[in-house]
């Protein structure tokens, strides 16, 4: 999850942490014992594509939602879990 110095979080695409699914991308995110590093990674690859550009923190985070009401239209997770938090770019 990306999150804008304003508190604005906008989900991140699997292809930043390695890999091109979500479920891979919740596999490694699962097996990751070194969750900072593989932030911090993901993070300077965004800085480096120039992606993101809004974006101040990544947050790898495992959210649990309610599959029904997500789509009837309730999209906060029931609950959130933070594997890791690293900079984008610079520290501000």
């Amino acid at each position: 999850m990306s999150i804008t110095p304003e508190g604005v979080e906008a989900p991140v695409a699997p292809k930043w942490i390695g890999e091109a699914h979500v479920t891979a991308a919740a596999r490694k995110l699962r097996r990751a014992e070194r969750g900072k590093r593989l932030c911090r990674r993901a993070a300077r690859r965004l800085d480096e594509a120039g992606a993101l550009a809004h974006a101040t923190e990544l947050q790898l985070r495992s959210d649990r939602y309610d599959t029904v009401a997500y789509f009837g239209g309730e999209t906060a997770p029931l609950s959130s879990r933070v594997h890791a938090r690293c900079w984008v770019g610079k520290k501000p």
